[in-house]
């Protein structure tokens, strides 16, 4: 095997494992703790609830992840010529004891990190107090990145720079290893036709 080939092998293999860490320190975590995905019309005066299970690890040395909602909304047609001053929704994050961890009022995007205190069901409960129908996307999941200071905690970010870093490497290697064959193929042509 030419050392080309091998060089793009090696370099193909650097570069799957740096989209494997990437997308499994990413996407895992989101896909372990059943973060919740809602795309619901809310009338005015009425509200949705999207509840979802907490499981904290007692035992853990490190901090918990933080429970993350992130709310987008969006007007229906007919009503986007109006102003955006009749869009006003409330969340409210209760805890499963029934405690408001956090309840605030906002108008077309908001985002709030919180650290569970407890495991059990937690509930956010998103009112139109508006006077249009909205559209409200929202996801509420637990971050393990985000800390609830809304800080970045290295562990996972660590591992995400790290599979960026594979990444561009592996990439390099697959160039460097196609410059080496090309180059490699035309100094056996010249052997093999020498003028």
């Amino acid at each position: 095997m030419k050392r080309g080939h091998i060089i793009l092998i090696a370099g193909s293999i650097i570069l799957i494992m740096g989209i494997g860490i990437s997308v499994t320190s990413v996407i895992g975590p989101f896909l372990h703790e059943s973060t919740k995905v809602i795309n619901s019309t809310v009338k005015p005066g009425q509200s949705i609830n999207i509840s979802r299970h907490v499981a904290l690890n007692a035992e853990a040395t490190t901090a918990q992840p933080s429970l993350a909602l992130s709310i987008t909304t969006k007007q229906q047609q007919q009503q986007q010529q109006q102003s955006n001053d009749n869009v006003l929704l409330r969340e409210q994050i209760k805890d499963p004891h029934g405690r408001i961890v956090t309840n605030d009022e906002f108008k077309n995007q908001f985002f709030i990190t919180t650290q569970p205190q407890s495991s059990g069901n937690y509930t956010v409960t998103i009112t139109n107090l508006g006077n249009q129908l909205v559209t409200v996307y929202a996801l509420f999941g637990q971050v393990p990145f985000v800390n609830e200071k809304n800080q970045i905690q290295l562990g996972p970010a660590i591992l995400i720079l790290g599979g960026g870093i594979a990444i561009i490497f592996g990439i390099i290697v697959l160039i460097s290893g196609g410059v080496i064959l090309v180059m490699d193929s035309r100094r056996i042509r010249r052997k093999e036709n020498p003028k």
